[in-house]
């Protein structure tokens, strides 16, 4: 990664917390709040737009007291404050994403990006993990490293069910991914594994920690992996093909390089994931004593890392 490379991902990086939390919180206060008058009274209503028909679905807070005024001030301040954080930086985000995609550094597709980006507004990424191509996007800053294209480019994402949730709301993860590709989807279950299909919409596969587990050599290799799953997650932001940045919720280096090695068993294009992870983490970061014990062969030479592509 050359020097402007890095200068793009770092002011991106930089503005990301604010600017990323000002998106959430305009999320989260849609719609908006209003006083109505009712037999002489009057009561705090929100209201939302539903996604469906369109239409405004009001709820009643209650009569107006000092607590629903409160509410009210903090309702309107906060949104007032998301909206002029995203109007403060709106040109830097432009501009960054012009300058990004001349640089190359666009390449997550738009219609990945939008589930990524419905996942990451509705916290649906609390309950899963993004394990695919697209997570080596998100080791791009740290590492200063350019994963080739055609690693990145994923024709379906593939997640894993957060093995510390108790309780997943599949329900919640199928409706968001279903108001982003506008149309009804297929969900398949099977084994450890579960698909989700929209008609024109980019595919999901979400995996169980056991679908991974049982893809290794060996007790030592499980008993690591189960860990890795388990460690704090890897956060990242990337441009997206539309010039929008894209945050990525993702595992730790290390604990990808793993994971992609036991899924290249048998599959290529994983093991070309595993062989550029492990070179990159071996690079930047570096293995763990009993990461390489147990799972040989997991870290290329930096100098066998291939090409920029």
């Amino acid at each position: 990664m050359n020097s402007a490379e890095r200068d793009l991902l770092e002011t991106l990086a930089d503005v990301w917390p604010e600017y990323g939390q000002s998106l959430r919180d305009k999320h989260d206060l849609d719609g908006g709040m209003q006083w109505k008058v009712a037999k002489g009274r009057e009561y705090l209503t929100r209201y939302r737009q539903d996604p469906e028909t369109g239409k405004k679905v009001w709820s009643s807070l209650g009569r107006r007291t000092p607590e629903t005024e409160a509410i009210y001030a903090e309702f309107m301040g906060r949104r007032a404050t998301a909206r002029e954080t995203i109007q403060t930086h709106k040109d830097d985000i432009t501009l960054g994403g012009r300058l990004a995609r001349a640089r190359g550094l666009t390449r997550l597709p738009t219609r990945n990006a939008e589930v990524l980006r419905a996942f990451w507004l509705n916290s649906v990424d609390a309950q899963i993990t993004l394990f695919c191509g697209a997570s080596l996007l998100a080791y791009e800053r740290e590492s200063r490293v350019i994963a080739p294209v055609d690693l990145v480019r994923d024709d379906r994402l593939m997640f894993v069910f957060d093995p510390t949730v108790e309780a997943v709301e599949i329900d919640g993860i199928v409706d968001v991914y279903q108001e982003v590709v506008g149309d009804k989807a297929r969900v398949r279950q099977r084994d450890d594994i579960m698909t989700v299909q929209a008609p024109d919409g980019v595919g999901l596969d979400i995996v169980s920690e056991r679908y991974l587990l049982d893809r290794t050599a060996d007790g030592d290799q499980a008993d690591l992996l189960s860990r890795a799953l388990r460690e704090p997650p890897f956060r990242g932001v990337t441009f997206a093909s539309d010039g929008q940045p894209v945050a990525l919720k993702t595992f730790a280096p290390q604990s990808f390089a793993m994971m992609a090695h036991v899924m290249a068993q048998d599959d290529d294009r994983w093991l070309a994931k595993a062989e550029f992870a492990g070179a990159m983490v071996q690079a930047r970061w570096g293995f763990e004593p009993d990461q390489e014990a147990v799972f040989p062969g997991l870290g290329l030479d930096p100098a066998d890392m291939p090409p920029r592509i």
